[in-house]
């Protein structure tokens, strides 16, 4: 996985996959509710 900062946009370009073939371009925001999102579902399955 990698990233790209778009500054002149403010946001970023996330690259994950093979060959980073999937690619999510995400606003500040929208990428802090991500990172929210994926930190709970990484407790929900350490829970388990």
């Amino acid at each position: 996985m990698r990233y790209e900062l778009d500054r002149h946009n403010d946001v970023v370009v996330l690259y994950c996959g093979p060959n980073s073939e999937y690619v999510l371009t995400i606003g500040r925001e929208n990428l802090a509710n991500l990172i929210a999102l994926g930190a709970e579902a990484i407790r929900e399955l350490s829970a388990t």
